[in-house]
């Protein structure tokens, strides 16, 4: 058995077998996470003994149990999530959101358009070709793989000021797509029955279709399209159900998904225009925490990966612990959140997060302290209460 000396304190690690500790680092790019057990240690380096009794998945469990286990496997899905993400922001910087122009809900349709979206978006990177045209100011990279991280979502209405949604199935993800550049197509509003005039997508055939796919007719630049808008304007004075005809930029992610509508943006220009703090907590917070207990989700797996992706790496050792917050320069300056937090087995346990590319590049350092001024006194406040009440005191659920 050897001791530590960590402030003073000796910390108890044993040789052989099962070793113990009262602090975890966990490291996920720029973000680190500390939980510090103030009523009993964690332990690791020792063989599981198989249970015997019923576990959330047996069929013998009950229900009470089945939606315990039910509950752990979600919290685990949205911390390895939002660990895989904070870890590959760099890796992965942009962020992506494509959808349906018509209101799809199967499941399996989903997956096999995204499959196949993935097979086509890698292809035109390698090869700079799409739908047999080669676009102009971009250069192929024939050794690309795409690597991604997303989750699937339903379009409920929850962040509409009108709370009105579709349902329909959509993807958010971060992936390693190089800059692809905007093409120009034409455009039309076009007037059926007694609906508002929609838009429509001139096709190579002649055709008018709702969302621009691998048959739309595109050009790289707006000039080269300005002959076949001008042509179009006088066939539309023919038909009172083209009301406007006109070059419209997009996305060329558009037309590779060829489903609906995709946005494509870099990730730090969402945490600089205030909209994350950190992509973890946006992934999880944004779109899963409120759809915990959808049953559109049972039995399926509600987010995906692909490639060599960045771990999080876990620290226990109190002297390796110390020297990584030495060298790293963390210290209360940098807190992004500290809270107390009541675990299942452990006990009450101080949570706290630091947030390097936040202090340093995003936020007003006046403004970032003052908040976690109050943050640390909160906590000391809470941490206070539980030496007076140990089971009675603000609890926090991790």
């Amino acid at each position: 058995m050897s001791y530590y000396e960590v402030d003073g304190k000796k910390v108890k690690v044993f040789d052989g077998g099962a070793k113990h500790t009262n602090k975890i680092l966990k490291e996920c790019g720029n973000i680190f996470e500390e939980i510090e057990a103030l009523e009993g240690f964690f332990y690791y380096a020792y063989k599981r003994k198989k249970k015997h009794c019923a576990l959330g998945r047996a069929s013998t469990a009950t229900p009470e149990e089945q939606e315990a286990n039910r509950q752990r496997t979600l919290q685990r899905q949205r911390t390895q999530i939002k660990d895989l993400a904070n870890c590959n922001d760099l890796k992965l910087p942009k962020w992506m959101t494509f959808t349906y122009a018509e209101n799809e809900q199967d499941f399996d349709t989903f997956l096999r358009d995204r499959k196949a979206f993935e097979k086509r978006l890698e292809r035109f990177v390698q090869t700079g070709t799409f739908s047999g045209v080669q676009v102009r100011n971009f250069t192929p990279q024939a050794d690309f793989c795409l690597e991604e991280l997303g989750i699937i979502d339903f379009q409920d209405g929850e962040r509409r000021p009108d709370g009105q949604g579709r349902g329909a199935l959509h993807g958010h993800e971060m992936n390693n797509l190089p800059y692809l550049p905007p093409i120009n197509v034409v455009a039309a509003k076009i007037q059926k029955g007694d609906r508002e005039p929609q838009e429509y997508y001139l096709q190579n055939d002649g055709t008018w279709s709702k969302t621009a796919n691998s048959g739309t007719f595109f050009r790289t630049y707006s000039h080269e399209v300005t002959d076949t808008v001008n042509r179009w304007k006088e066939k539309s004075k023919l038909t009172s159900q083209v009301t406007k005809v006109y070059a419209r930029k997009l996305s060329l992610c558009q037309l590779i998904w060829g489903h609906g509508f995709v946005t494509l943006n870099k990730i730090r220009a969402m945490m600089k225009d205030g909209l994350m703090q950190d992509v973890g907590g946006y992934m999880v917070s944004k779109y899963m925490s409120s759809k915990e207990g959808d049953d559109r989700f049972k039995g399926r797996k509600r987010w995906y990966k692909k490639g060599n992706l960045i771990q999080p790496k876990k620290y226990r050792d109190p002297w390796e612990i110390q020297q990584i917050k030495e060298c790293e320069g963390i210290d209360d300056s940098k807190i992004q959140k500290v809270c107390v937090v009541d675990c299942e087995y452990i006990g009450w346990c101080v949570r706290t997060v630091w947030n390097l590319a936040l202090y340093v590049i995003f936020f007003p350092g006046e403004y970032f302290q003052k908040r976690v001024e109050i943050e640390l006194f909160n906590m000391r406040s809470d941490i206070a209460e539980i030496l007076r009440n140990p089971r009675d005191g603000p609890c926090y659920r991790m």
